[in-house]
């Protein structure tokens, strides 16, 4: 396995014909046409610059010898990538909230996550599962109910093998709701006066909320 950005490359050794030799190259049963070189008459080089995550796959060699036939091998090349994680935000009182983690390459055993220096569990509290495919692991976080005590900093990690650097992701949770609802004068007498004050988190970058007051279920007007 190589860690992204680095080049990686492949060599197809074959017989040797002096003519009528055909090598090509496939990575998913998809042609390849780019970075193949040949060195003498029996090597084929396939060098892939600055990998990615897109270059993880089942890579096949095949050499047609003139009208003598075709033969091909197949080797699988993990390309180690984490997904980086956009901004997150969420609303109190919301029923789930999921932080998803993608981690590309060879797979890995465990993934461990964190809300600032707390490690995370599944329980009561959150969900965690993992689902894995040829090239990559998805984890997710799920935060069940949301409240305002879970605005912080999370982190994904795992560790691809045994004494490799844990790779960690992280994610900014924002959660935005209603802070503080109360009446300014509890019980008070007919023909008395109060005022109910609803406190909310801004959402600056959206413009300012747009707020409705209700009355036993009845929309309150001025």
């Amino acid at each position: 396995a190589v860690v992204s950005t680095q080049s990686t490359g492949l060599t197809c050794t074959h017989s040797a014909l002096d003519a009528g030799i055909v090598v090509t190259w496939t990575v998913n049963d998809k042609p390849i046409t780019k970075g193949i070189s040949a060195e003498g008459n029996t090597k084929s080089l396939l060098k892939v610059t600055s990998a990615s995550k897109d270059d993880n796959g089942k890579y096949k060699c095949s050499v047609k010898f003139g009208t003598y036939g075709t033969t091909s091998k197949e080797i699988t090349q993990y390309v180690r990538f984490a997904e980086a994680l956009a901004t997150s935000t969420a609303i109190t009182g919301d029923a789930t909230h999921a932080i998803t983690c993608v981690f590309y390459g060879d797979g890995h055993d465990t993934t461990v996550w964190k809300f600032g220096d707390k490690t995370l569990t599944k329980g009561a509290d959150y969900d965690i599962t993992t689902t894995k495919a040829d090239f990559s692991t998805k984890d997710v976080l799920t935060i069940k109910t949301i409240e305002a005590k879970d605005e912080g900093t999370y982190k994904c990690s795992v560790k691809y093998t045994a004494d490799s650097e844990d790779t960690t992701k992280e994610i900014r949770l924002t959660v935005y709701g209603i802070t503080k609802f109360a009446s300014s004068s509890g019980t008070i007498d007919s023909d008395g006066t109060f005022t109910i004050t609803c406190d909310y988190s801004a959402m600056k970058s959206d413009g300012p909320a747009t707020v409705a007051w209700f009355k036993n279920d009845k929309s309150l007007s001025k």
